[in-house]
């Protein structure tokens, strides 16, 4: 297997972990999940998790390091930005009712 090959595998086999530290969820409101703007300073809700892991990979980048909130958020009200695209898939995402 030629190491391009091995890095790849084992980047698909790491699990997605957030941010260190207190984390604020920037993206829209997913019904009995969370709400938009919720900070933690310890644990992650496993269902909060488990959506940004295996359901809505867009959920990932819109849980921010509470230091980059004010930029992150105005990014996921501008066009154009990474951080707005994100938000609309996420907003998609929660619109389907799907926990």
């Amino acid at each position: 297997m030629s190491k391009t090959t091995e890095n790849k595998t084992e980047q698909m086999q790491t699990p997605w972990l957030p941010p260190a530290g207190p984390v604020t969820y920037i993206g829209p409101d997913i019904p009995g999940v969370v709400v938009r703007m919720t900070s933690f300073t310890g644990v992650i809700p496993a269902k909060l998790l488990e959506i940004a892991r295996e359901k809505c990979k867009a959920v990932r980048q819109l849980i921010v390091p509470m230091d980059k909130i004010a930029i992150s958020e105005m990014a996921t009200r501008t066009e154009g930005m990474a951080l707005h695209t994100l938000y609309q898939t996420a907003a998609a995402f929660a619109a389907l009712g799907e926990e």
